[in-house]
């Protein structure tokens, strides 16, 4: 992406600004008087007109700094902007009010954009106050979209001739840090300016939010994120650490202050955050702050956003495939040369040979962007019920796939645990290997899936095995019968999509949450398939006092056996004395190898 102006006519020249009332500067104005809100706002300007050809950029350098205060440095920053070379700076705690001009800070080479401090709402005179400045070489302008104006921020579309790159500054000051409120409402903002851009436009949003407490820390897969262990994570801080997930945008900077922190945080799209490379300015503008370093910001703009335009995403829907032909079609393929193939090549053809014959069979579904009943007032209050629903959560939402790598931490069983364990399994009581299923039993297990139009990895739904069990029943009893001689499970149906379902307890614990994996539809059959083999074969051997995953036995059969039992004690005249356990996430604390080793045997 190259942002780029055409030869245009700009105005560069600003030489006096009077505000009466304060409100947010925007100092690119043309020369007007503007009324708004009961309001009057006069902005006088000098423009200078001009044609200016920018060449095509495929990097742009992004200056950060906070300043503490620009009134005493007002000649220093202006000699200092005259010989940089930034596309865009970015500055938080200006200090700045109506009687400082921007011009007196950057001259005609930026076009400044702020927001300073109210004094009327905040009661404080100095402080706060934040600014961004475009080189005018640039075409920018302040973001229409909604933001909230009690908070000190801004955002300013920097436009291109494909892309628009939303840059965006926030300072938070300490006595509002803890304020979730205040985070949330910002968030919202950001949302706002997200929703307006298009996939291939940018967001980059600099910011000191005050939030020392918040410790970024590199993840193995190279990006950065608030480190649970040595983060102390209060109601504001997670709900910015939530609202940024949400948006879909990585913290990118990871220098670090006096104090071993990273105060002023950067945060760009996800997908471009590899792009973005941020270190420490060699020649800050101005002096700097032993809490806030200098930042310097190279985007490499050359990059193109991969993203999957919904409007194009096609799916296969089968509330409307014409499953007679389809089951017709399937019985008139040749399914003996799986016999030959290896499991693995055989479940692939066998994938492929139906994905063929949905393309046919099975129309094809675009989803809506937006459904035809809704309209602009039933989006604003989905909007606020997703305001409200964060406030009322107030939780993380932030779910890495390493969250549930830990969850078979516990140590291995030794090797004299499993020769324990092993005293009471029966030896050889089926061997698997030598078993072999027909086409009828085949069918008789897909009678007993469910029936669902929702897709697994591999992309066939059960309604269709449902709906077509006559023909299909024969190619999946191939690659079965094929698995078990082989002695080995296909590839392909060990992959699964994994949904975390919190169960109960603080929703910021990842240990409160149960991982469901959604199976390929082929898989789970032959589990049906093996399961009632094995059932059959151990059913023997196991306790009648046992009721859980029991076929014909259940909760209700456990209590009146139970009941039964207590009731003649009770008659007897004896007593009845009753412990009762629970295993806290017992399927999780299952040895693996103890498992493997009783099956084996």
């Amino acid at each position: 992406m190259g942002i780029c102006l055409p030869e245009a006519t700009v105005d560069t020249t600003h030489t006096q600004s009077n505000f009466f009332l304060h409100k947010p500067h925007w100092d690119s104005l043309p020369a007007t008087h503007a009324t708004g809100g009961g309001e009057s706002i006069t902005v006088t300007t000098t423009p200078v007109t001009g044609s200016i050809h920018c060449p095509t950029k495929s990097s742009f350098t992004f200056y950060y700094q906070n300043v503490r205060g620009l009134r005493t440095n007002i000649e220093d920053l202006f000699l200092a902007t005259t010989s940089a070379d930034y596309d865009i700076i970015v500055l938080t705690e200006t200090w700045l009010n109506d009687e400082i001009n921007s011009v007196q800070l950057f001259g005609d080479t930026y076009a400044v954009y702020r927001n300073d401090r109210d004094a009327v709402a905040t009661r404080r005179k100095r402080g706060g106050g934040v600014l961004i400045a475009v080189s005018t070489k640039l075409r920018s302008s302040r973001s229409s979209s909604r933001v909230d104006n009690s908070i000190e921020h801004l955002w300013v579309n920097v436009y291109g001739s494909d892309n628009t790159i939303a840059v965006g500054v926030v300072y938070i000051a300490p006595d509002f840090a803890t304020d979730a409120t205040l985070i949330e409402k910002h968030i919202e903002s950001a949302t706002n300016i997200s929703n307006s851009l298009r996939p291939c436009d940018y967001h980059l949003l600099f910011g000191d939010y005050n939030q020392p407490n918040l410790v970024w820390t590199s993840s193995p897969s190279d990006f950065l994120y608030a480190d649970p262990s040595e983060s102390r994570f209060s109601v504001s801080g997670s709900a910015l650490v939530d609202g940024m997930a949400l948006l879909n945008m990585k913290q990118i900077n990871d220098i670090r202050n006096i104090r071993d922190r990273t105060w002023d945080l950067i945060f760009i799209n996800a997908e471009i955050a590899s792009e973005c490379i941020v270190s420490e300015a060699v020649e800050p503008l101005l002096q700097t702050d032993a809490f806030h370093p200098a930042l310097v910001c190279n985007l490499n703009c050359s990059h193109t956003i991969n993203y999957n335009d919904i409007t194009n995403d096609m799916k296969f829907d089968f509330r409307k495939a014409d499953f007679v032909l389809l089951d017709s079609a399937i019985a008139s393929l040749n399914w003996s040369r799986l016999l030959e193939s290896d499991i693995d090549k055989a479940v692939e053809t066998y994938t492929s040979q139906l994905a063929q014959l949905f393309r046919q069979y099975v129309p094809l579904s675009r989803p809506r962007r937006k459904p035809p009943w809704s309209n602009g007032q039933l989006r604003e209050l989905k909007r606020l019920r997703a305001a409200a629903l964060r406030r009322y959560t107030n939780c993380r939402s932030l779910f890495e796939k390493h969250h549930f790598s830990g969850v078979f931490s516990a140590e291995p069983a030794n090797e004299q645990s499993i020769n324990l364990a092993l005293g009471s399994v029966p030896r050889d009581v089926i061997d698997i290997t030598t078993f072999l299923f027909t086409v009828e039993e085949v069918r008789t297990a897909i009678r007993k899936i469910k029936s669902s139009v929702v897709a697994g990895p591999d992309g066939i739904p059960s309604i269709v095995l449902k709906l077509c069990a006559e023909s299909i029943a024969t190619p999946l009893t191939i690659i079965f019968n094929a698995s078990l001689s082989q002695a080995k499970f296909p590839e392909m149906w060990k992959q699964s999509f994994m949904f975390p379902i919190h169960k109960k307890g603080d929703k910021r614990d990842v240990g409160t949450y149960r991982g469901i994996t959604s199976l390929c539809t082929g898989s789970k059959l032959f589990e049906i398939l093996v399961g009632d083999v094995l059932f059959a074969a151990i059913r023997s051997y196991i306790s009648p006092a046992q009721h859980g995953f029991f076929k014909g036995r259940s909760i209700d059969t456990n209590l009146a056996e139970f009941s039964s039992l207590c009731i003649k004690a009770m008659e007897d005249g004896n007593q009845i004395d009753t412990i009762y356990t629970d295993l806290k996430a017992a399927f999780d604390r299952v040895d693996h190898q103890l498992l493997l080793t009783k099956i084996e045997r």
